[in-house]
């Protein structure tokens, strides 16, 4: 019962000082924040779990150590764990979209992504707003992706996944991978365009028009 309720006690100071880091990990990935959350819930359980289970070779202790080290320490292992959650969500999703296509999506058609070559004199976004408003305004355009591309652009391009873990995260291979990831950038381009307004003036910089449905992002897509 001690060692339960110390590993309990120990799950609770994991969620105080890990838990805002790890919903940021799983919600850059999976982009649901509910899906996020529940993702960050079942990797505190399983670390409890190992917690209280010294054979498994898990018990990472207190992180309060003075210098930090330990707080690192103990955050790399259970970002591990939430990699592995996030990996079996996406396999539960390949499951139950086994017989769908890859590519659809019902906002698809919306964006035209033939022959799409962003002109060289329109201004860059981001030089007219700040970055959290490119920010913003190019999540907007993520959400508008079907569902397999938009994985694809948020795991390697947001989330900073390398295409390895990228491909076996979404069980496909490399080359497809790049073919998504294509395909998105071109329709990210496009869409920031045609979202963006581009007037200025000397007191007003430009505002995007967001599209509805913004998820939070943390990088550029380029």
């Amino acid at each position: 019962m001690d060692n339960a309720t110390n590993a309990a006690d120990q799950g609770l100071h994991w969620l105080a000082d890990h838990g805002d880091t790890l919903y940021r990990f799983a919600l850059h990935r999976v982009s649901d924040p509910a899906t996020a959350e529940d993702l960050v819930q079942e990797t505190f359980l399983a670390a409890i779990r190992r917690q209280r289970s010294p054979a498994d070779g898990d018990d990472r202790g207190s992180d309060s150590g003075s210098d930090g080290a330990e707080v690192r320490c103990v955050q790399a292992w259970l970002i591990g764990i939430l990699k592995h959650k996030i990996c079996d969500h996406f396999r539960q999703a390949r499951r139950q979209n086994a017989t769908g296509d890859p590519d659809a999506g019902p906002t698809w058609k919306s964006i035209d992504t033939d022959n799409i070559a962003p002109s060289t004199d329109q201004p860059d976004p981001s030089a007219s707003l700040d970055q959290a408003e490119f920010r913003d305004a190019l999540a907007a355009c993520i959400e508008r992706l079907p569902i397999a591309i938009g994985q694809a652009i948020r795991l390697t391009l947001v989330g900073g996944l390398d295409a390895a873990e990228s491909s076996e995260l979404l069980g496909i291979s490399r080359d497809a991978l790049a073919a998504r990831l294509y395909r998105g950038r071109l329709a990210l381009r496009q869409c920031l365009t045609r979202t963006w307004s581009t007037e200025t003036d000397d007191e007003n910089h430009a505002r995007p028009t967001k599209p509805p449905g913004t998820i939070a992002v943390t990088k550029n897509s380029e």
